[in-house]
């Protein structure tokens, strides 16, 4: 994207027509909406989510799409810049009370934040969050998701759990907002719901277990 191309699409195509620019490079986004006045038409440039709120702000499936995505993106990124030799989940553990589990995303999010890895480590030990790989459904994959435990001893903190996990290995993450953000077969640690938000899975009538997921331990690349 530059000024030459702006120029040939506004002796193309009038000057009547108002030309949008997306890009996810925030230096573009800075530098060439302050040269607006450079072109002799109207030139926007946004982000995807500036373009996407401004043009097409019903498309609430494509924005939590696109969440999703960057979300991936960003943890690649973040990964590739950690040092080797990480201790993090080595660090001295803080109370779980200190924080407040995240059950609906803050003002001008579309997703609740993620807790602190303090807070993950508390959580884990005391039973109260649980991990597991994320599956979505071939058939409702905006809806339906499954998370499959790959440590369930951690219910034994939690007595009142016992009996409705004996059964199964894996519980249920029911819609968009519940999954936050997570995409197939990631690593994920969740919370369980409680019981009256519960949900049963299109394939079974019998009840399952419903959870909110709150942190992406890591993505299967």
């Amino acid at each position: 994207m530059n000024w030459v191309a702006a120029n040939w699409y506004t002796n193309h195509l009038g000057r009547h027509v108002s030309l949008v620019f997306v890009t996810d490079n925030e230096d573009y986004i800075h530098t060439f909406s302050s040269h607006g006045n450079i072109l002799p038409c109207e030139l926007t440039v946004l982000d995807l989510p500036s373009f996407l709120q401004t043009y097409y702000p019903v498309l609430t499936a494509a924005k939590l799409l696109f969440d999703s995505l960057d979300l991936s993106l960003r943890s690649i990124k973040s990964k590739e810049c950690n040092l080797p030799g990480d201790t993090s989940w080595e660090r001295p553990v803080e109370s779980l009370d200190s924080y407040v589990v995240p059950s609906a995303p803050a003002v001008g999010h579309v997703y609740p934040a993620y807790l602190p890895e303090s807070a993950l480590v508390a959580g884990l030990r005391s039973g109260q969050f649980l991990r597991g790989v994320l599956h979505v459904s071939r058939f409702g994959p905006t809806t339906e998701a499954t998370v499959a435990l790959t440590d369930a001893s951690a219910v034994k903190h939690q007595p009142e759990l016992k009996e409705a996990l004996a059964a199964r290995s894996e519980i249920m993450i029911h819609g968009l907002q519940h999954r936050n953000r997570a995409v197939d077969g990631d690593v994920v640690i969740v919370r369980l719901l409680p019981r009256v938000h519960w949900k049963s899975v299109s394939s079974d009538i019998s009840s399952q277990e419903s959870c909110e997921l709150i942190y992406i331990l890591h993505e299967l690349i």
